[in-house]
This record gives C-alpha cells, sequence and structure tokens, in this order.
C-alpha cells in the first residue's frame, strides 16, 4: 500500500485497539487475516478469540498462554507475557508488511530473529519509503517492549509526523 493509505489503515486498527485496551483487553493475534475492509473502506478488528482480559492494567506484563500467529506475536508474547506494547508490535509487524510487501521476521526461527531484531529497515526494502519510516519500526519493532510504542494512537502519530496524511476534519 502507499504509505498515506497504509496510515490510514493503522489509524483505523489502532483506534480499534486503544478502545480494546481501554477496556483492558490485549488482542493477541493481531495479523492481516483479522482485518477486514467494509465496502465503504472500513476497517474492522475481528476475532478476539485468543483476546486476554488483564485484571489489574493493561500497562502491566501479564502471564498468559502463549497462543498467536508466530510472525506477528511479540517475542515476549512467544514466551507467555502480553501486555498492550505485545499489540504494538503486532501493529508494526502489519505496517511494515504493507509498506514494504514483505514480512519484518520470515522465521523459521522467529523468536531469534525478533530478538536479535534482523530485519531489513523499510527504507531498504522498500526505497520509496522515508527514512522516518525506519525509526518508527525500529521503535515498534523492539525487543523490549517497554522501548516500544504504549498506546496506537502514539503510534499513529509518529506516522502521521513523517509522511502519513492526517485524519480529515
Amino acid at each position: 500500500l502507499a504509505l498515506n493509505s497504509a496510515c490510514s489503515l493503522m489509524r483505523q486498527v489502532g483506534s480499534a485497539l486503544d478502545f480494546a485496551h481501554a477496556n483492558k483487553v490485549i488482542h493477541r493475534d493481531l495479523k492481516p487475516a483479522n482485518i477486514m475492509i467494509t465496502p465503504q473502506g472500513s476497517a474492522k478488528v475481528m476475532d478476539f478469540g485468543l483476546a486476554h482480559q488483564v485484571s489489574m492494567t493493561v500497562a502491566k506484563l501479564t502471564r498468559a498462554e502463549s497462543w498467536g500467529t508466530p510472525p506477528y506475536m511479540a517475542p515476549e508474547q512467544e514466551l507467555g507475557e502480553v501486555s498492550r506494547e505485545s499489540d504494538m508490535y503486532s501493529l508494526g509487524v502489519m505496517l511494515y508488511e504493507v509498506a514494504t510487501g514483505k514480512l519484518p521476521f520470515p522465521g523459521p526461527n522467529y523468536l531469534a530473529q525478533k530478538r536479535e531484531m534482523r530485519f531489513t529497515v523499510p527504507s531498504l526494502a522498500a526505497p520509496e519509503l522515508p527514512k522516518g519510516l525506519d525509526d518508527i519500526l525500529l521503535r515498534a519493532l523492539s525487543a523490549d517492549p517497554k522501548l516500544r510504542f504504549h498506546s496506537a494512537a502514539e503510534f499513529v502519530q509518529a506516522l502521521d509526523a513523517v509522511g502519513g496524511s492526517s485524519p480529515k476534519a
């Protein structure tokens, strides 16, 4: 997708994630197959079947079963810990994929690739992308959840600053 289309998609998905997180729900299986686009162009986040209800706070890392789709799972999620930053990681993987046409971590050893952050920066994978996107995805795909975006609104704001179109008023 063009960057402005990718940003529009991330904005809509991010809005759904922020709503879920505000209600103490972590999706845990965010991936393109769980995003449906209506005929009017609205993105809908589907399949909260693996979602995890957080009893205390979504800011806290919570132990949970390790379920999800490996290419989109945060490294800590593969080890059974989830937080809203785990969903932000998955959002970063989706952005990388829609912007470059490739997954950042192709496997088969996903966890090692993610922990070592072995991926091609987007501006090298797709030279038409702005270099500012590299910094966003380095942060979004950080192996350390504390270094990632803490909300989708924060993620989208960074995207808008590097060339994604802002929402229409």
